[in-house]
């Protein structure tokens, strides 16, 4: 009688583990495949500095793209929150050098001169602490450049983007 409690008493274990593991499984693999929030380029929560022209096509992201002037005061500034951020350009015959500058300071800087336009390009920068950031976009050396969107992750439940 006592074997039969013992076996009862395991099988109850073993069930009550996998259950934990299969619920943690879940919770993990939610949190892993949350769509990343994209943020186009002409939305309100980007500030326009200078003088910035809307594209129409239906190659960008949704629709349309913004592309400088070439003038120095030409930035975008998109405030965010998060590891990481990802800027989708357009690639072409007459742009020049993207800057990408987050919280002042310049982490990589993208030639988007190309033979051919190119479409929904991408520099993705992975390796910031997961505070709060303020994101510059603009061309080097007057140059002109396009910007069709950022994509951020998505905010755990409950908060917002700064």
């Amino acid at each position: 009688m006592s074997s039969v409690r013992w076996s009862h008493l395991s099988v109850i274990v073993i069930l009550f583990s996998l259950v934990v593991n299969v619920v943690a499984g879940l919770h993990s693999t939610h949190a892993q495949s949350q769509t990343p929030q994209v943020i186009e380029s002409d939305a309100p929560d980007v500030t326009v500095s200078g003088h910035w022209q809307t594209q129409t096509t239906p190659q960008a992201s949704s629709g349309s793209y913004r592309y400088s002037s070439g003038a120095e005061e030409d930035v975008l500034t998109l405030s965010f929150s998060g590891p990481s951020i990802e800027v989708l350009y357009i690639a072409g015959p007459s742009l020049g050098t993207l800057a990408i500058d987050v919280d002042g300071t310049v982490l990589r800087t993208v030639i988007t001169t190309a033979d051919q336009t190119a479409y929904t390009q991408s520099a993705r920068i992975d390796y910031l602490s997961n505070d709060s950031h303020t994101l510059k976009v603009y061309a080097q050396e007057g140059g002109v450049v396009a910007i069709d969107a950022f994509v951020i992750p998505t905010p755990p439940s409950g908060e917002g983007n700064s």
